[in-house]
């Protein structure tokens, strides 16, 4: 079976090398790494009433480059510009979180390692001239793209692609906006690093569909 005919049959929800369907008839797992970043993220939040974590943890280019604040390419995904911005992130990741890491930690884990690293890659390259960048959304994005992948593939007929095209939707919606769809407050949306999650998403998806990789 080629490469393209083995993601083809993971799209039409065929799960041929993996045990994905199995995975609904196993007993819930507690998702500890979800559960531990909506804790930092929420304290980080509640601090931020009493101290500017927005300044100190956020995503600063020349800072970075000029006085190696490396830690902010960490940090800068836990802190948010408004309550609005927090609110939003926290229970879109809440949701999608927990179904991915039940279901499927692996891939959970290698979705926010990945995004990490390639928001990261992209925010200090020249692709993008951005100063400052805040929030969980670009990861965000991975990690619901990977939810509605998994969906699709447990899933069969119109229901098994709603997630999916729920996000598509949104995604472009923004893009002729030039705007988010729910968030209102804070900084302007970066939508870069929602295509650049999605994107991460995408090849991470494509990977475990040709067993490229054990997830």
């Amino acid at each position: 079976m080629s490469v393209f005919t083995k993601f083809a049959t993971a799209l039409r929800g065929g799960c041929d090398s993996c045990n994905c369907r199995n995975n609904k008839d196993q007993p819930a797992k507690k998702p500890l790494f979800t559960l531990s970043l909506i804790v930092s993220v929420l304290s980080i939040g509640l601090l931020s009433d009493f101290y500017p974590m927005l300044s100190w943890l956020c995503f600063d280019h020349a800072l970075i480059t000029e006085q190696q604040q490396y830690w902010r390419l960490i940090t800068a995904h836990l802190v948010h510009s408004s309550i609005e911005h927090l609110f939003w992130d926290l229970i879109t990741f809440a949701a999608a979180g927990v179904y991915l890491e039940n279901r499927n930690p692996k891939l959970f884990i290698y979705g926010l390692l990945s995004s990490l690293v390639t928001l990261s890659v992209f925010l200090l390259s020249p692709l993008t001239d951005i100063a400052k960048y805040s929030g969980l959304s670009g990861i965000l994005y991975t990690v619901i793209c990977l939810a509605a992948w998994q969906w699709l593939r447990e899933e069969t007929g119109f229901i098994a692609w709603l997630p999916l095209l729920a996000i598509v939707v949104k995604t472009i919606a923004e893009l002729f906006m030039l705007d988010t769809v729910f968030v209102t407050e804070g900084w302007e949306v970066f939508s870069e690093a929602h295509i650049v999650g999605a994107g991460t998403a995408l090849l991470l998806a494509f990977y475990q569909a040709v067993g490229v990789t054990d997830i």
